[in-house]
Formats: C-alpha cells, sequence, structure tokens
C-alpha cells in the first residue's frame, strides 16, 4: 500500500533527506550565493576578450539558477520559510564587482585587444581609457538614479496614505 502525505508532511521528510546545510547534498546559503557571485565577476570583466565564451557563460549561468531554483523547491523544499530583505549583504560586493569591471573592460579594450586604439600614442590610449571609464561610470549613476527602489517602510506609508 502507497502512503499519501501532505505537503507539509513531504516538505519535512525531503528536510530530513536533503538538509540545507553546508557541505551537504541539499547545499547551503553560503555555497550558492559565492558560486553565483563568483561567476558574475568573470563574465562581466572579460565579455569583450570572447564575446561568444561570455554569451555561452551567460546562457549557462541561467541554466545553473533554475537548477538552484528546482532544488531548493523540491529537493530542500523552503528550508528557511521567512520573509527575507533579499540580498542586501551582498550589494555593496557586486558594486566594487561592477566598479572593477568597468575598469578592467576599459583597459582591456584600449591594452590587450588589437584595435586601431594600439596604434594610437600611449596619451591617446589613456586619454580614451579614461574617457571609457568615466562614461560607463555615469551610465551605471544613471540607471542606478533611474531605477532606485523606494525603501520599504516609506512605500508602505505612501500606500497607507493612499487608502
Amino acid at each position: 500500500s502507497k502512503e499519501t502525505y501532505t505537503l507539509i508532511q513531504y516538505e519535512e521528510k525531503r528536510s530530513k533527506i536533503a538538509s540545507y546545510l553546508y557541505e551537504s547534498y541539499g547545499g547551503s546559503y553560503v555555497e550558492d550565493f559565492l558560486n553565483v557571485i563568483l561567476s558574475f565577476p568573470l563574465l562581466v570583466t572579460f565579455w569583450n576578450v570572447s564575446p561568444l565564451m561570455s554569451l555561452i557563460g551567460l546562457v549557462a549561468n541561467l541554466f545553473e539558477y533554475r537548477l538552484l531554483v528546482y532544488r531548493m523547491t523540491w529537493i530542500t523544499c523552503r528550508p528557511f520559510p521567512a520573509g527575507t530583505a533579499g540580498i542586501d549583504e551582498w550589494i555593496a560586493v557586486l558594486d566594487v564587482v561592477m566598479y572593477s569591471a568597468v575598469c578592467m573592460s576599459s583597459l582591456l579594450l584600449i591594452c590587450v585587444l588589437s584595435t586601431e586604439l594600439k596604434r594610437q600614442p600611449s596619451t591617446v590610449q589613456i586619454g580614451v581609457a579614461g574617457a571609457m571609464v568615466l562614461a560607463l561610470f555615469a551610465v551605471k549613476v544613471l540607471l542606478g538614479v533611474a531605477l532606485h527602489e523606494r525603501p520599504i517602510d516609506i512605500a508602505t506609508v505612501i500606500d497607507q496614505n493612499r487608502d
């Protein structure tokens, strides 16, 4: 006779089999985020060296994200069923990664890759690299201003005042 379980009982059994702990088959918060955070800088820093490999890396990362989602929902069954603020503690790390990626991409484009700028004097190369860095910083800052979210407490107060 096949036993039937409720969803709560199923999740409890799965958490015993594949617990969400460090160095376990169910994965862990540190391992999952560290893998995602370490693959992101490689993708954004060296995209201009080999654009095709960057595209393949992007597809591989998206596939990995879907596998993590599958494992989180069906294997470990929501190990922490509580609301969180998101990935706030990683935002500072991602900002440093983005700023260093802008600098590295500009320097790689000027100094390493074979472009028309390679034949120019070094002062022109440095000026173009500096202009690229400033332009990309400006784009990042403008996008940050344009796409800035309201803090949750301010959004809640605004919603309450509308009612």
